[in-house]
């Protein structure tokens, strides 16, 4: 989910604004939020995290999953890289 708010545009069909609206929610347009800027600063806490988490693994079944998880943020953060 969190690649998808920071790599996804996302347009809610006009037919159900009226339906979000009736029961309390709003449309959002995540590149004019601050959805991207919340969901990267989660991401970068998170990698630090899963780092630190994975040089005191108990293991390495827990250290390679940490590891495929950091790669997987860092690829998220800078797709290019």
């Amino acid at each position: 989910r969190m690649e998808f708010l920071m790599t996804q545009e996302f347009t809610i069909p006009a037919n159900l604004i009226p339906f979000l609206s009736q029961i309390g929610l709003t449309s959002v347009d995540v590149s004019q939020s601050d959805i991207r800027a919340f969901a990267r600063g989660e991401l970068v806490a998170l990698r630090a995290a899963v780092q630190r988490a994975a040089g005191q693994a108990p293991d390495r079944v827990t250290r390679l999953h940490l590891n495929d998880i950091a790669v997987r943020i860092e690829r998220i953060l800078d797709p290019n890289g």
